[in-house]
């Protein structure tokens, strides 16, 4: 656990985010069919999102998208 907060972990961070409700609410969704944390949606999200545009820079989409 972090030396500054006992619920993070020492490989994650910790920050506050706003976000509209109705984007929120859909994540919540998401969240609970996945069976996770809506925390970790959002992290799972966001790294699947940086995947996709890092495969488009790299010229290698079509690979990402056919799972290779």
């Amino acid at each position: 656990m972090s030396e500054n907060d006992k619920y993070t972990r020492d490989e994650d961070k910790r920050f506050t985010l706003r976000i509209e409700k109705g984007l929120f609410q859909r994540i919540e969704d998401a969240a609970r069919a996945h069976k996770r944390s809506i925390g970790r949606e959002i992290e799972y999200l966001l790294e699947q999102y940086l995947d996709l545009l890092e495969a488009e820079e790299n010229g290698t989409l079509q690979d990402y998208i056919n799972g290779n």
